[in-house]
This record gives structure tokens, sequence and C-alpha cells, in this order.
């Protein structure tokens, strides 16, 4: 799972995209985990923050939402930074080209001239 926190939009956490193909057609979507507190954040093709939620360890975040036709981006997130764990992830509905978004990172170490 995610190593980020809450309440930040964190490519440290788990990012994923996927499209609605109709409009006023729900998703259901659940997230456990048994390692970790869990929160997601659901964001529209806008960038706007549809819905977000926190769960407690071993808890299951399951929502279903209204929602209109377009690309969606859910991230899965832990609540406390650097915690890290295992989690599983199903989602329902008239969705296509579910995808993780993946990130890189790197730790440059240099030194200034003297």
């Amino acid at each position: 799972m995610g190593r980020g926190a809450v309440n930040n939009y964190s490519l440290k956490n788990h990012v994923y995209t996927f499209e609605v193909t109709a409009d006023k057609s729900n998703i259901d979507y659940e997230i456990h985990s048994s390692d970790a507190d869990i929160y997601f954040e659901l964001y529209n093709l806008l960038g706007q923050r549809v819905n977000d939620n926190f769960y407690g360890t071993g808890m299951c975040v399951e929502a279903i939402e209204e929602t209109t036709k377009g690309k969606y981006t859910l991230m899965v997130a832990t609540a406390k930074r650097d915690t890290k764990g295992a989690y599983s992830f199903n989602i329902f509905g008239n969705i296509y080209n579910l995808q993780k978004v993946e990130s890189q990172s790197k730790i440059i170490e240099d030194t200034w001239p003297r």
C-alpha cells in the first residue's frame, strides 16, 4: 500500500485511473487491508474531489457513487506516513481502462564543490 499520508495527493500512495462509460451510472468499489488504516480519495476529470473516506485496519471501504461519463482518479492511501502493507481493490460498474499510475523515485546524493 502507499507510503504517503491522508489529505495529501501523493504519488507515494497508489493511484488508479478509469473511465466511466455512461452518465448516471453507479460504480461500486471495495478496498480492504488487514495491515493498515485505509484512506481513499476519488477525483473527477476536473480534479475535483468527488468522495473521500477513512476506515480503520481490517475494515472494508465500500462506496457506491452515481457518476457522470468521463475519467476518474482514485487514490488509495494509508493514514500514517510511511506505513506499508497489502490491500485488495475491486471495482464494478460501467467502467473501462482501469490502470495503475506508475511513478518513479530516485534519491540523488551529491556534494557542492569547495
